[in-house]
């Protein structure tokens, strides 16, 4: 199951750079899914690729989309995302950085982000 999940997630991620099919996507409950998937290596034994995968996704379905934008952090993904940066893989802290960028141009996210730690203090 574990691989058919992360090529399944693969594929959504893939799908979700496609600006037409986003919405699509944002209608079939995709982020209700890639969320839980998104906290799977935090919390249990997940794989770097499926987690990877499924930020991107979150990336891609936050671009340009304020409605996107409050759903994903409604899902509970703000802290999820900024817990990915201190993971080892490089893809997955991309990804999780380019979601979190996407997401914070949503005024309201911006202070759940720096909640959660995403913005570190100044030096």
């Amino acid at each position: 199951q574990g691989v058919v999940q992360e090529r399944a997630t693969a594929v959504v991620h893939t799908l979700s750079a496609n600006a037409e099919l986003r919405d699509r996507l944002l209608a079939a409950g995709a982020v209700e899914e890639l969320v839980p998937l998104l906290s799977k290596g935090v919390d249990a034994k997940g794989s770097l690729a499926l987690q990877a995968s499924a930020a991107g996704a979150l990336r891609n379905l936050a671009f340009d989309d304020e409605e996107a934008q409050q759903k994903i952090a409604d899902a509970g993904a703000l802290p999820v995302l900024v817990s990915c940066l201190s993971q080892s893989g490089t893809d997955l802290q991309q990804h999780a950085a380019g979601a979190l960028m996407n997401l914070a141009l949503r005024l309201e996210n911006r202070a759940a982000i720096g909640a959660a730690g995403g913005i570190p203090p100044p030096v």
